[in-house]
Order: structure tokens, then C-alpha cells, then sequence
């Protein structure tokens, strides 16, 4: 299965043991991550300005994504689906992955419920389809 996590559950996987670190191992072990550079770089952005997080493990945790998850390059949508244009990067990388699965916590993406061929859930949706 494959597929898309959100910037906002990175951020969650790596400041916090919470149920987004739990989902990324799952995921990471049992499903094929995509991300893109968009995401690496939206995530090296908040890591720093938001936790404060140092440099060092900011160029870890990008490498250590780079290395073990799907890097998927993408275009623009064709049209402008959602208010924010970071919200239609990650719904045209979803597209370009053929991604199975978007989870995210952001709202503005949740209410659209699907994308394409990808259903758009929260982590806390996609663990208890796990669960089930």
C-alpha cells in the first residue's frame, strides 16, 4: 500500500511518542512512504521555527526519510483545489504516488475525504482501520 503522510504527522512522528510515531513505524515497516521534496523541506522549516529543533537532527531526520521512504516528484494540480497551495502540493503528490492513503491532521484536507484514489484520513482514522 502506498502511502502519503502529511508534514503535520512527520512533525508529530519525530517531536512526540504519540500515536503519529507509532503510525510512522507501522507504516514505514509495513507500507511504502512517499514523500517529495516539498514535504522534506516544509518539514525542516517547522522542526526549526516551531520545536526549536537543532540543525544536526533536522539533516538526520531528512536523510533518514530520503533514504527510506519513496522520494516522488510531482507538478502543480491542474486546478486549484484547496484555499492553501502547500495543501495542493501534497494532494498532487498524492496523485503522483498513486497514493492509496493521505493522513493528515489538517482540516482543510480531511474535508475533502478523497483525493484521486486516495482516501484522505487522520492518523488516528488510519490506526483504527489498522486495528479493525
Amino acid at each position: 500500500m502506498r502511502i502519503v503522510l502529511d508534514t503535520n504527522v512527520l512533525i508529530a512522528s519525530f517531536a512526540t511518542q504519540g500515536i503519529c510515531h507509532e503510525l510512522f513505524g507501522i507504516c514505514l515497516d509495513q507500507y511504502q512512504i512517499c514523500l517529495s521534496k516539498f514535504i522534506l523541506d516544509e518539514l525542516a522549516e517547522k522542526l526549526e521555527s516551531k520545536l526549536k529543533m537543532p540543525r544536526g537532527r533536522i539533516q538526520a531526520i531528512q536523510t533518514f526519510l530520503a533514504t527510506h521512504v519513496e522520494m516522488v516528484k510531482h507538478g502543480k494540480l491542474s486546478k486549484r483545489v484547496c484555499r492553501d497551495p502547500n495543501d495542493d502540493a501534497i494532494l498532487a503528490l498524492a496523485q503522483a504516488a498513486d497514493a492509496e492513503y493521505l493522513i493528515t491532521g489538517d482540516e482543510d484536507l480531511l474535508i475533502l475525504k478523497s483525493f484521486g484514489q486516495a482516501r484522505i484520513v487522520s492518523p488516528r482514522a488510519f490506526w483504527e482501520s489498522l486495528r479493525n
